[in-house]
C-alpha cells in the first residue's frame, strides 16, 4: 500500500515507478507486487459489477446485501454472485444463495 501511495501522490509513470521497485526489491518481489494490484483491481471491478447489478435488480435491498457481498474476498465466489445476478430473479432466492457463498 505504500508504494501505490507514493506512486500516487509523487505522480510517477508506471516505468519509473517499476525501476524503483526492482532497484529496490529485485525483480521477483516486483511481479507479486503486481500480481496483488492485478487482483485488487479485479476484485474491485467485481464488487462495482455487482454492486450496479443489485441496485438494478433488487433496488429495495441491495445496500444490505451488498455490505454483505463485501464480505466476501474469494475470487470464485465473487464471480459466482455476479452470473447468479442474471440468473436468479427472486429476491428472497438471491439472499440464501449469498448465505450459501458466505458458508462455504
Amino acid at each position: 500500500m505504500l508504494f501505490e501511495y507514493i506512486a500516487i501522490k509523487k505522480d510517477l509513470t508506471e516505468d519509473k515507478f517499476n525501476e524503483i521497485i526492482i532497484d529496490l526489491k529485485g525483480d521477483t518481489e516486483m511481479s507479486s507486487l503486481a500480481e496483488i494490484w492485478m487482483e485488487r483491481g479485479k476484485k474491485n471491478e467485481l464488487y462495482e459489477s455487482i454492486e450496479i447489478g443489485l441496485e438494478a435488480k433488487f433496488q429495495q435491498i441491495s445496500k444490505k446485501l451488498f455490505s454483505t457481498i463485501q464480505k466476501i474476498t474469494e475470487m470464485d465466489r465473487l464471480k459466482e454472485i455476479q452470473k447468479a445476478l442474471y440468473v436468479i430473479n427472486d429476491a428472497d432466492e438471491f439472499k440464501r444463495f449469498i448465505k450459501k457463498q458466505q458458508s462455504i
